[in-house]
């Protein structure tokens, strides 16, 4: 390969050659593209399960509102995953599912039962990366 050098004179510029070792890794890297819309309402919802889970659990604070989370969490699980969407699949769109988990999410939070202990703080954080999601899906940012 030939370029420029200062005063019109060209200079010879080797390439190396890529080896076939190179090339061979390179094409079977395998790439994983993730928008932000489904990392985040996937976090969100994995933490929402934990939260339905360890409130069924624990004794006394199983209400209603835990009963219904745990579905609502879980479906936008698998709306937002897509290696679970061949087995299990739902037309839900996702602000459907993120809007009344976040709804039920506040009212735990506000329930004098759900205030015990350490617990609450991950309640807070399905509500915050959850509100996120919904953010994002109704401005459809993702």
């Amino acid at each position: 390969m030939t370029g420029p050098v200062l005063g019109g004179a060209t200079e010879v510029v080797a390439i190396p050659p890529l080896g076939s070792a190179t090339v061979l890794l390179a094409a079977a890297s395998p790439t994983v593209s993730l928008s932000l819309l489904p990392a985040v309402t996937i976090l969100g919802a994995v933490i929402a399960v934990i939260d339905a889970v360890s409130r069924i659990r624990r004794h006394g604070t199983g209400s209603i509102f835990t009963i219904v989370e745990l579905p609502l969490a879980l479906l936008l699980f698998v709306r937002s995953f897509p290696p679970v969407q061949p087995y299990v699949s739902t037309t839900i769109a996702t602000a459907y599912l993120a809007i009344p988990l976040e709804v039920l999410l506040i009212l735990l939070l506000f329930l004098k039962g759900s205030r015990k202990g350490a617990w609450i703080w991950l309640t807070v954080g399905a509500v915050v990366i959850n509100g996120a999601a919904v953010v994002l899906a109704v401005l459809h940012l993702g």
